[in-house]
């Protein structure tokens, strides 16, 4: 499956295709020119040997640009395989129901984005990219060899093929240190996410030496992993290199007993060296790339696993309008096996204010999510308009229904841009937006008004400045109807109650309000009081 994102670029593919045996044929014609050329001189030709080293100062160019440019072409595929794998593996997360995704450690994803996709890209995508014009080197190396001195052909052969097995006798205790540094590292990025998460709490209880001490260790560990296994592919690679050494004395060796015996000269001797070079270290390079690909297996299993993700499903009606109501048609959801809503009924018809109150735990913030079809249903159907929402476009659905709650996300950004959140938007339409949710006074005291930057998650606002802010984005978008979970249960009595008239004299809306605070002034604002209790709704008679 990662195969084709090599092929993302079909042209530079085939480019790299090309221009890999070329310089692998100009490298190893540089060895023969390099011969002939001592060849002429050792001969007394000293009159001819200029045009040979004009040869030789050619093929040196030539295989400069060549090696660079298969270089260059092998950098652009990795950038083009390494980003279209994160975008897919970004977009996998994104899409599958978010059920799904809080099942699994978000540190894990982090490190698929981050740590793994580094290994993917160094240990698989490149030593796979490299395979290729190795091998090629190897057997236009080799067939030269045997044109050389097919004695020498056949010793470096047999010499290198022991040298390249080396590697193969460590692949599983690589690939067995490689597990562990994948999972060594997510584990310190986990460490790393926690710590933040937990530096208020840390601070006012004084443990901040702790905290430093635990993530320290941490990254010792991660680092210690890393360092084992490049530690044990250098070992074998200086193995490696140590055998080639004894071949390369092997080779002058049975040279100088061929040259004594007059098969061979000297400048054969010279080229046999040369190009023993493009025979044994690309030999050497394919049983350690090998080893490599193995080292990373784990990572593998877990990148395909995130891509094979089951995803939502698109819809294939367009739907731009709300017209009549939202219909709950049997209604069940279950998660981890304990069953939440129970043959749900009810009716909400377009423009009423509805309030749902029930115990914590009751299932309502789960209804929501449901409603916003971020949760699939088990079974049953929720109908707008009389067509089930699994066949409206995902887009069209949500541009009809909008969720808020409680601790709805704000950027590290302007208020304008937190209001449009990637929608596009006059200034004058965001403006209006706050005026509506009763941030009138709030935006006129900045001194940059709208264009103020507020912070991540807007910590110098208050908490019904946010929640406000939120009830801005919702209506900006102009959703005709607006989904509330507990958006003011953590709120003064007073602010709730502003927030709650704002959001319930919205013209042309139906708001869906959720709360465990019964509270005689939000039941005075709704429509229908609706309760939640048994894993069902029924209207509340008070």
């Amino acid at each position: 499956m990662l195969l084709n994102y090599l092929y993302k670029n079909k042209s530079l593919f085939v480019l790299y295709l090309v221009l890999a045996p070329i310089n692998a044929l100009v490298e190893v014609g540089l060895a023969y020119t390099m011969s002939v050329a001592v060849d002429f001189a050792m001969n007394g030709k000293l009159s001819d040997i200029s045009q040979y080293i004009f040869s030789f100062i050619f093929y040196v160019f030539l295989s400069f640009l060549t090696g660079y440019a298969t270089a260059n072409v092998r950098f652009h595929l990795l950038e083009i395989a390494t980003g279209s794998l994160k975008a897919n593996i970004h977009s996998c997360i994104t899409r599958v129901w978010v059920q799904d995704f809080q099942s699994y450690n978000s540190s894990s994803y982090l490190a698929d984005l981050t740590v793994n996709m580094d290994m993917i890209r160094d240990s698989w995508f490149d030593t796979l990219l490299q395979l290729y014009p190795n091998t090629v080197k190897f057997i236009v190396a080799t067939m030269a060899m045997f044109l050389l001195s097919p004695l020498l052909g056949f010793y470096v052969v047999i010499f290198a093929a022991i040298q390249a097995v080396i590697p193969s006798y460590f692949t599983k205790h690589i690939a067995d240190l490689g597990k562990v540094a994948a999972v060594s590292q997510e584990s310190h990025i986990a460490m790393i996410r926690e710590n933040f998460q937990l530096l208020e709490t840390a601070q006012s209880f004084g443990v901040i030496e702790f905290l430093n001490k635990r993530q320290s260790n941490s990254c010792r560990i991660a680092e210690h992993a890393r360092y084992k296994l490049k530690a044990f592919n250098r070992f074998s690679y200086e193995l490696s290199f140590a055998i080639g050494n004894v071949i390369y004395l092997g080779i002058f060796l049975l040279g100088a007993i061929l040259v004594l015996s007059a098969r061979l000269n000297i400048a054969a001797v010279i080229a046999a060296s040369q190009l023993m070079v493009y025979i044994a270290s690309p030999l050497t390079t394919i049983g350690g790339d090998l080893a490599e690909i193995k080292s990373v297996s784990k990572v593998l299993e877990k990148i395909n696993t995130v891509l094979s993700f089951p995803s939502k499903s698109n819809g294939f009606i367009k739907k731009e309008r709300f017209d009549y109501s939202l219909k709950l048609n049997n209604l069940q959801f279950s998660f981890e096996d304990k069953l939440i809503l129970k043959n749900v009924n009810y009716t909400f018809e377009k423009g009423k204010k509805y309030l749902i109150i029930g115990e914590s735990g009751s299932g309502k913030s789960t209804l929501l999510r449901i409603i916003a079809n971020i949760f699939p249903c088990l079974s049953g159907s929720i109908t707008l308009d009389n067509i089930n929402i699994v066949d409206i476009v995902n887009d069209d659905y949500c541009k009809l229904v909008t969720l808020i709650s409680q601790d709805s996300y704000l950027l590290d950004d302007t208020i304008a841009e937190n209001v449009k959140f990637f929608l596009n938007a006059s200034d004058e339409q965001v403006t209006d937006a706050l005026y509506n949710a009763g941030l009138k006074e709030y935006i006129e005291k900045l001194p940059m008004g709208i264009h103020t930057k507020i912070g991540e998650n807007a910590i110098q606002m208050s908490g019904g400045e946010r929640q406000r802010l939120s009830i801005a984005r919702a209506i900006l978008r102009g959703c005709p109807i607006l989904l509330m979970d507990e958006s003011t249960s953590h709120l003064d009595e007073d602010t709730a109650s502003e927030i709650e008239k704002i959001l319930f004299s919205l013209q042309n809306v139906t708001v869906i309000f959720v709360t465990h605070q019964l509270r005689r002034d939000t039941i005075n604002l709704a429509d229908e009081v609706i309760l939640l209790e048994n894993r069902n709704l029924n209207k509340w008679s008070g």
